[in-house]
């Protein structure tokens, strides 16, 4: 058996560890050490170690210059990238070596691991999930759909294959082509090179991770199939202490564990006792081989106990007040799980209500959340007046128009358009965002109570603790002020969220950590989602169960119904021959559905080669961010440069704020990437294109019901969508039926609800202030 790893000083001791787990169950051949940096005195402790099992250590000195380009961090240093051109360095006759980081265990024989069959591939690896590979990229800049990218903490190499295909020039032209955007260093890069050329194991056995582990408990399993052979300990977390941290700088006991629970250090969630367990076993188990290294035993451990002395000083002996006032507001919260009354406890903020609502069982959770939602309603009946607030920060995402009118024409309530500010991008991009969405309510031809909350801690203002009501349009903490935020709103406030846009993407999938169980999706009073399969949807992938969730369609849909049209939103000449919409999304990170770097110069040149086209842009309020992230422009000058070039057009217009309905009803078509829109433009009739990005993302089932019905082309095929455009000039449109069944079998809320969603979410609201809860 030929063992490869990667060292530096920083690891040295965590290296002889390893080789004292490895080598207690393993009769090893070879063991090639790979450095840039390694004093004398750590080279000679490791071949210490290793001599005591009976085997020698041949220490390879590489040179990094190859990759002084590749992005390191801290804690993922250039030493990572050695191994990829490791079977330069082997031995020619050596035909397989297996790689693990200094940070595993191996308790047990890797014989069966060794010996299997590579069936072709370049290597054999493990997924970052327990689930099985699915065979998609992990490619650069993604957040990777869970097990569908492998781990390089253990990776069995086929040397002749990595030595007869894989060069330098293999990794420097798949950086180069992913503009060195790769995360987690040479995982990363070796995902982008290997993805279809890996063989993949059965990760809670060869890589297990007690990450993995956490999700293998909260999926309702026990029991795992078979032992563990291969431990990996790949976090330093001191904040979320079950999710892992290296044993060599911190190791607890249950005691301690539980004293940082109620300190609000380590985060406890349901379904964690075993994971907890899980953690604390693979500590102790790391400590069991370090005890077999006499030379850094004794250190190791002094180091420890120093690290974890400091951390509870400086992290821990500050937290005795917040202790005791965690304990108090466990103790107050679990007076409602038990029915007693709530209305003295209506101060806590629903930040503080999803900790302890994080402790308990699904129904646990549901029947406490019930009561505090019905507390806060049973406050509202006794008030003259219901105060509304209405979340924005950004006109382009707003959708509750018919709502806060019915809202506004009712005594009951005192609707406000409450602007909160966007948070997300550089300074002058959250300026200019609330200041349109500013300038988009204040000089409408409609009237609105508006409150300016900001969009900097500057303006943070506690007139929002004045509004009973709160109904939010995004579900995204990050893109609104944190005061604003859900979580630092008091649980005496009700909310509503109004769903974002029509969601057609797995949450796997989703760009924004947590998405899956945001807060808001557990603290919100009522949840109004569009169609009857999303409400399924949340039964199967939120942690509690989408116990909230209405299928009331989009409110924002009912301005389709109405018979005003805005006049003269195209430029036109009487030699016109059809109204296009193109519609860019922001997001262009490989993997994501953002096109618009592929293909904004093809659109600007054909607008200017084709006159008998009318074009309306309507870019997405964050393509500015995506296309500077994606080096497509350097400045704002230059974006807003290259969409003043379709303003200039005799035949384009940008509109990149307000509503859009009347564009739509107006056009005759649309191409986008945007999956939003790919569902709202389905209210029109209308025939679209849908632009796929490289890797399409992953589709929930209502995403890949809808997709299948409609017209698709890459966002390079330039010939697909010049023939798309020709047929909408020829008015030819195949798919019009199968389309327009779809459309009333999952999408017209109105006939299903018998009313248009807005009426159908203020009944409710109305139903449930009456003492009626109607969701469901």
């Amino acid at each position: 058996m030929n063992i490869l790893v990667v060292i530096n000083d920083r690891y040295a001791d965590a290296l002889c560890v390893m080789l004292a787990s490895l080598l207690a169950h393993n009769r090893v051949t070879s063991i090639d050490c790979l450095y840039h940096t390694l004093s004398e005195e750590n080279q000679a402790k490791i071949a210490a170690q290793a001599r005591a099992y009976g085997t020698e250590v041949r220490f390879q000195f590489v040179d990094v210059s190859l990759y002084k380009d590749f992005p390191v961090t801290d804690r993922l240093t250039v030493e990572c990238y050695m191994i990829l051109l490791a079977h330069q360095q082997l031995p020619q006759d050596m035909e397989r070596v297996l790689y693990l980081d200094c940070d595993v265990i191996v308790d047990g024989s890797l014989e069966e691991l060794y010996e299997m069959d590579f069936e072709g591939n370049y290597l054999a690896a493990c997924g970052q999930s327990y689930k099985e590979i699915e065979g998609h990229p992990w490619v650069s800049g993604a957040r990777p759909v869970k097990g569908e990218c492998f781990n390089s903490g253990v990776i069995l190499f086929n040397l002749p294959l990595m030595r007869r295909d894989i060069t330098a020039q293999t990794y420097l032209d798949a950086a180069r082509q992913s503009r060195y955007d790769f995360q987690l260093a040479d995982q990363g890069l070796l995902n982008l090179v290997f993805w279809q050329k890996t063989k993949y194991l059965d990760t809670m056995r060869w890589n297990f991770r007690i990450s993995l582990y956490e999700a293998f408990v909260k999926d309702g399993n026990t029991e795992l199939p078979e032992r563990p052979i291969i431990y990996h300990y790949v976090n330093r977390d001191y904040y979320k202490i079950g999710r892992g941290c290296k044993p060599w700088e911190f190791l607890l006991d249950e005691g301690e564990y539980a004293f940082l629970s109620e300190a609000g250090i380590a985060k406890r969630v349901y379904g964690d006792e075993l994971a907890v367990q899980m953690n604390l076993k693979m500590q102790h188990l790391w400590w069991t081989y370090a005890e077999k290294c006499p030379q850094s035993a004794g250190a190791l451990r002094a180091d420890m106990l120093a690290e974890k002395e400091a951390f509870f000083r400086e992290r821990v002996d500050g937290h005795r007040v917040e202790i005791l006032a965690y304990r108090k507001r466990m103790a107050d919260f679990q007076k409602i799980t038990d029915g007693e009354a709530v209305p003295g406890l209506l101060d806590y903020t629903y930040g503080e209500l999803e900790r302890y609502i994080d402790q308990l069982s699904p129904d646990e959770a549901i029947q406490t959340m019930k009561r505090v939602h019905q507390a806060a309603a049973d406050r509202l009946k006794t008030k003259a007046k219901i105060k509304v607030a209405f979340m924005v920060y950004s006109s382009s995402e707003w959708q509750c128009e018919r709502l806060y009118r019915l809202m506004e024409a009712d005594d009951r309530f005192e609707p406000v358009i409450f602007l909160c500010g966007y948070a997300h991008g550089s300074a002058s991009q959250i300026e200019r965002t609330y200041r349109d969405a500013c300038r988009y309510f204040f000089e409408s031809e409609k009237t609105y109570n508006i409150e300016y909350g900001g969009c900097t801690w500057a303006y943070a203002r506690s007139v929002i603790e004045t509004f009973d009501v709160l109904v939010y349009i995004t579900p995204f903490a990050g893109m609104i002020h944190p005061a604003y935020n859900i979580a630092a709103r008091s649980i005496k406030q009700l909310v509503l969220y109004v769903c974002y846009g029509f969601n057609i993407a797995d949450t796997e999938v989703s760009y924004y950590e947590g998405f899956d169980n945001s807060i808001i999706f557990k603290m919100s009073w009522l949840i109004a989602e569009h169609t009857e399969m999303h409400k399924a949807y949340y039964a199967v992938t939120k942690s509690l169960k989408g116990y909230n969730v209405l299928a009331t369609g989009n409110p924002k849909m009912d301005l389709f119904y109405t018979d005003a049209i805005r006049p003269d939103l195209w430029k036109e000449t009487n030699h016109t021959k059809a109204r296009i919409i193109w519609a860019p999304h922001w997001n262009l990170q490989d993997g994501r559905n953002g096109t618009f770097h592929e293909n904004y110069a093809f659109f600007l040149m054909y607008a200017k080669t084709h006159p008998e086209i009318s074009w309306i842009v309507r870019p997405h309020p964050r393509l500015a961010v995506g296309a500077m992230e994606a080096g497509v422009f350097e400045t704002m000058e230059d974006y807003d440069q290259y969409f003043a070039a379709w303003d200039e057009l005799p035949n384009a217009r940008v509109i990149p704020t307000g509503d859009y309905f009347d564009v739509f009803r107006t056009s005759d078509a649309m191409i986008l990437d945007s999956q939003s829109f790919l569902v709202e433009y389905q209210y029109t009739g209308k025939p679209l294109l849908y632009l796929l990005s490289p890797v399409p993302i992953k589709l929930m089932p209502f995403g890949d019901a809808l997709v299948s019905h409609l017209y698709t082309c890459r966002g390079t095929d330039e010939a697909g969508i010049e023939r798309f455009i020709n047929d909408i000039e020829e008015q030819k449109d195949p798919m019009c039926l199968e389309r327009k069944d779809f459309f009333d079998e999952c999408l017209d809320a109105r006939k299903r609800n018998g009313m248009p969603s807005s009426e159908f979410i203020f009944e409710k609201i109305e139903h449930f202030l009456e003492g009626d809860d109607h969701r469901g």
